[in-house]
């Protein structure tokens, strides 16, 4: 598993982060329902995007509130998110930051239409919950 040190963490959440909204995936890309897993190592994805199927009839739900603003769970609290663009990379990230920083931030790597995985920035967290596959439910 990839781990990101908490300095190194902060030092880039704390940089200013700019949305281009051209490039940015948009919200409703996001919204709707989703199986999810957690997985640790990069070449399982695919096979836990198989299993994360299977929890389609439990599905994740990450809804759309305008304005680029999603609401979808961060650690365990349901919070308000947007997408950024820094340096061609994509982050989840809280709309509100903590002392300058985007705790919970999380990097999208979307993978087709219907999958797309976050992965937790900082090292803790990302050591708690690993890297998440979502695959589309219903589709």
């Amino acid at each position: 598993m990839k781990r990101i040190p908490t300095l190194f963490t902060i030092a880039l959440l704390a940089l200013p982060l700019t949305a281009n909204a051209a490039e940015a995936p948009e919200a409703r890309f996001f919204t709707g329902k989703w199986g999810v897993v957690a997985f640790n190592n990069e070449g399982d994805m695919m096979k836990m995007a198989s299993v994360a199927r299977g929890y389609c009839g439990l599905p994740y739900t990450i809804s759309n509130k305008g304005n680029g603003i999603l609401r979808m769970y961060v650690e365990k609290n349901l919070t308000d998110v947007k997408i950024i663009n820094k340096d061609n990379k994509f982050y989840i990230v809280p709309v509100e930051e903590a002392d300058g920083v985007y705790k919970g931030a999380r990097e999208v790597n979307i993978i087709n239409n219907n999958t797309f995985t976050l992965e937790y920035l900082e090292s803790e967290l990302n050591a708690l919950y690993g890297r998440n596959v979502f695959v589309r439910c219903g589709r």
